[in-house]
Formats: structure tokens, C-alpha cells, sequence
């Protein structure tokens, strides 16, 4: 792979310094560095094509197609392509975008032309083009040229073809109603990243952003300061509903006032009893006061526990679980709320939460499974009594070889472990 010269053997493998050709290249398959780089816009349009011979008397464009292709172009549609003018001083200098769709790249001249005459019916490869008249925005005319890629952004007969879209470094811009060689504001379906350009219609927008007709989504939008810090959106929910689950910032109405959500995935009833009578102030006194006892402190899940209340009487030294029942900081509805914004997705959320006595078991938040029997324990009370009573002796005699300020520790470094990621 060093010297100088080329070589063409008898398989016709060549190696040789560099390639030049004056038409086309047609391989099977191109093999080359994998960074794509492109100087110039990305079109998703009605038509579009690569650009076999001119004849710039007749004003004719002959396109290059494969063996069975149809070509794009039909009458009417309003074209644009570059292409490197060989008298180089007619190629741009520098590139300009005025955001109404006259475009130059540096190095290349633009060519608009409209469509006006299909000369070939069959497979729409040969047609009659005209070109786009001089103006303020567009001083001197090009011809197409062969070889050059060019695209059909709008029509100014047909309204099926007047919609396409584009990417250029900064923005991506989708187009609607295209009937000229302009863009006008109502062009402009919808935009992303770079917005300024839009100032020229009259829309002040600064930044990388989006502006577009509709949003439908089924979460929710969340806002942050430059630093990071979340703002608050808040969402109204119309009268509250004993069958939904509330999350943080949404607003309900209910027995004549209007109530914020504090908290994920909750569905209590808002009320002024409730607001009196402190049960936000009780539970978290309960976490409080029950964390720094003194004594052996034993937690009985017997049915479904969850939310604020079952975490307020689970502060023990040791919890048990009676094998049908389930604890869990929220309920599995709230859990499919927050994650998803769909609580009708309990069941795959149950299987996430592990909130069954055997998981918890399993990750050790529980000291032991207590048996019910056949049934459900609502079955044999007494039958239940008698395991939990066994259970109690046990665990007490175990608790209560520890001092006042060991149990403590040992109930706070209990849930400290709790939150730890188990099985990953």
C-alpha cells in the first residue's frame, strides 16, 4: 500500500492514489468511514431526484433512474438543488438561511425551478422545467446541472404535494400548504431546536425549543430553572373521585374548597375532618416517637398494608407477616399512576413492588411469614392466635436480651437497610 502508481489486476482489483470521474459511480455496496457528515439540508418530500443531463436550451432534465424505478417529479412541483458551479466565482461565499426558504451554501450555487411539462409519462423520467424567476431574495438564476440532487418541497397545483419537512444543523422544520417558492407563517406546521429564525413571521422564540399546533400526551410536563430546580406544574382534575389516584400538584375540588395534592399516588378523600383532626401531623409523630423507643417493638401485618399509616406502625425492631398479606409504602394503583400515569397497570405493578409477605421475606424487611390456615385466616381465629402467639414469645425473648439504647440502633439501621437495592 505504499508508492506511487496503480495497479489492475486480471479479477479486476485495482489500487490506486485517487479516483476522478465526470458521471456516476455505481457500486453495490460503498464501504467507507462510518461518520456521516452533510454540509447541507436533509429532505423528507413529495419528489426529489439525481439529475442525468440537461439541456438548458430546451430547458429539459433527464433524470438518472434505476432498472424498474418511476421517477418523483410531476408537474407543478416547486424544486431547489445545489450543485459546485466549475466558474467558481458564481458559488456562494458564505452560507445564509432568511428562514422563507432562500437558501446558499458556500461553495455551491442554489438552483430553484418548477416542473412545468412531463415529457415521459411511463416512467417520469424526462420533463420540462422553468426557472424561478429573479427577486430581491433570489438575484441570479442557475440552471440545474447533471448530477445534482434536488427535491420537490412543495406544488403549486397540486395541494397533496405541498407538505415536507427538513433538518439543517440547528432546526428541523415540518411544512404544510407549500404553494410558492417562499415560506410564508402559515407554512410552518411545526419547528424544533433553534426557533429564532421564526422572528421574521412575527413569533418571538428564543432558544432550542418546539413550536407546533397540539400536544397530546398522557404523562405530564415538567418544568426546571436554569439550575436545575424543578417548578411546579400544577394539574387540574376536576372534582375529586374516590376511584382515581392523586399525585403531587394536582388540583381537585371536594366538599366546596379547592385542594392541592402533596404526595404521589394517594387516594384520600380531601376534607376539612381530616385537615383538623391532624392525620399528616399524627403519622409523622408516630415515625417519630416510635423510632426512639427504648422497649422491644414487634409490627403484625395481618392484611393489606400501604401508604402513610402501615409505614407509621411498621417502625419495629421486627416485623411479621401474616403469608397472605402485603405491605408496601403505596398502594399498587398509586405505584401504576406515578410510574406509568395509568392505574388500570396494578397487576404488573404488584409484580415490581414485591409487596407480598414471601417476597419481603425474601429481601429480609420481614423477620418471619406466619402460617394462616386453610382458607384464610379469617377461617380459624383461634388457629391464628395460637401461631401468633408463639411467634410474639419468640421474638420478645430475643428482643429482650438487648438494652433500651441497642434495641434503638438496631430499629433505625432496620430501616436504613430497608431502601438498600437488593439483587441487581
Amino acid at each position: 500500500m505504499n508508492g506511487f502508481g496503480g495497479i489492475i489486476d486480471k479479477k479486476g482489483n485495482a489500487e490506486m492514489q485517487s479516483l476522478k470521474l465526470r458521471g456516476f459511480l455505481e457500486v453495490p455496496e460503498l464501504r467507507y468511514n462510518r461518520v456521516e457528515i452533510s454540509m447541507g439540508d436533509t429532505w423528507y418530500a413529495p419528489s426529489a431526484g439525481i439529475i442525468e443531463s440537461v439541456d438548458t436550451t430546451a430547458q429539459t432534465i433527464t433524470l438518472k433512474l434505476e432498472e424498474g424505478e418511476i421517477g418523483s417529479p410531476r408537474v407543478g412541483d416547486i424544486c431547489m438543488g445545489i450543485f459546485h458551479n466549475l466558474n467558481t466565482s458564481e458559488n456562494a461565499t458564505a452560507d445564509y438561511d432568511d428562514g422563507r426558504g432562500n437558501r446558499r451554501f458556500a461553495g455551491f450555487a442554489t438552483c430553484y425551478f418548477r416542473i412545468t411539462e412531463e415529457l415521459d409519462t411511463a416512467t417520469y423520467k424526462t420533463f420540462k422545467y422553468q426557472l424561478r424567476p429573479v427577486s430581491g431574495a433570489y438575484p441570479t438564476q442557475y440552471h440545474p446541472a447533471a448530477s445534482m440532487t434536488f427535491v420537490g418541497y412543495g406544488s403549486f397545483s397540486n395541494e397533496d404535494r405541498q407538505t415536507s419537512r427538513y433538518e439543517t444543523r440547528t432546526y428541523q422544520r415540518y411544512l404544510t400548504g407549500v404553494s410558492d417558492w417562499e415560506f410564508t407563517a402559515s407554512n410552518i406546521a411545526a419547528q424544533y431546536g433553534d426557533l429564532s429564525n421564526l422572528s421574521i413571521f412575527g413569533i418571538e422564540m428564543r432558544g432550542y425549543s418546539a413550536y407546533l399546533n397540539n400536544i397530546y400526551m398522557s404523562g405530564v410536563i415538567q418544568q426546571f430553572t436554569p439550575g436545575g430546580e424543578e417548578v411546579p406544574t400544577i394539574i387540574d382534575r376536576g372534582v375529586w373521585s374516590a376511584t382515581e389516584t392523586y399525585n403531587r400538584n394536582d388540583d381537585v375540588y371536594w366538599n366546596n374548597g379547592h385542594w392541592r395534592c402533596l404526595v404521589d399516588g394517594t387516594k384520600t378523600e380531601p376534607g376539612k375532618d381530616a385537615e383538623e383532626r391532624g392525620q399528616g401531623e399524627a403519622i409523622a409523630r408516630n415515625l417519630m416517637e416510635m423510632s426512639g423507643l427504648t422497649v422491644p417493638v414487634i409490627a403484625v401485618v395481618t392484611g393489606e398494608g400501604s401508604s402513610g399509616g402501615a409505614l407509621a406502625l411498621g417502625v419495629a425492631n421486627h416485623i411479621l407477616m401474616l403469608e397472605n398479606a402485603v405491605y408496601s409504602v403505596l398502594s399498587p394503583e398509586g405505584f401504576a399512576s406515578i410510574l406509568w400515569k395509568d392505574a388500570s397497570r396494578s397487576g404488573e405493578a404488584c409484580e415490581m413492588m414485591k409487596l407480598t409477605a414471601q417476597d419481603l421475606y425474601s429481601d429480609g424487611i420481614v423477620e418471619q411469614v406466619i402460617p394462616e390456615p386453610l382458607g384464610g385466616a379469617q377461617r380459624s381465629h383461634a388457629a391464628l392466635f395460637e401461631q401468633l402467639d408463639v411467634a410474639l414469645r419468640v421474638h420478645l425473648k430475643e428482643l429482650c436480651r438487648m438494652s433500651g439504647r441497642q434495641l434503638a440502633d438496631q430499629r433505625y439501621k432496620k430501616y436504613r437497610q430497608i431502601g438498600e437495592t437488593r439483587n441487581a
